[in-house]
């Protein structure tokens, strides 16, 4: 068998620069980093940063296509989600996902305290 065509980028700790496994990322999860213990989620800016790509991308096959009014409305809406698959695919290739500490559904960071807030 031959190579693949393109590799998974490494995924780094942002904290102490550990390795972390690509094969343990599931979403609302936080992945652990192996070397210092630390909590992580994805990056915010990041994951903004691809929604707003995929809406461009799919306003520009809107576009494309000619479509117009409320055609082009509904195919904005309707590609988003495939376009931005097909971005996060190719862009996380070029591009390694960027690391913060988690944030639990209630807004506070990643630590452990011994008093409740």
């Amino acid at each position: 068998m031959g190579a693949p065509l393109m590799k998974w980028p490494k995924l780094k700790c942002p904290f102490c620069g550990g390795i972390l496994a690509n094969r343990e990322m599931k979403p609302g999860v936080p992945l652990v980093c192996p070397s210092c213990s630390q909590k992580l989620q994805f990056s915010h800016r990041q994951l903004r940063l691809s929604t707003f790509a995929a809406v461009g991308l799919s306003v520009g096959l809107g576009l494309l296509l000619g479509l117009r009014g409320l055609w082009f409305i509904a195919s904005t809406v309707i590609f988003w989600f495939p376009m931005l698959l097909i971005w996060e695919f190719v862009f996380v290739r070029f591009v390694p996902p960027k690391f913060e500490a988690y944030e639990d559904s209630r807004g506070s960071k990643s630590e452990t305290s011994l008093f409740r807030r």
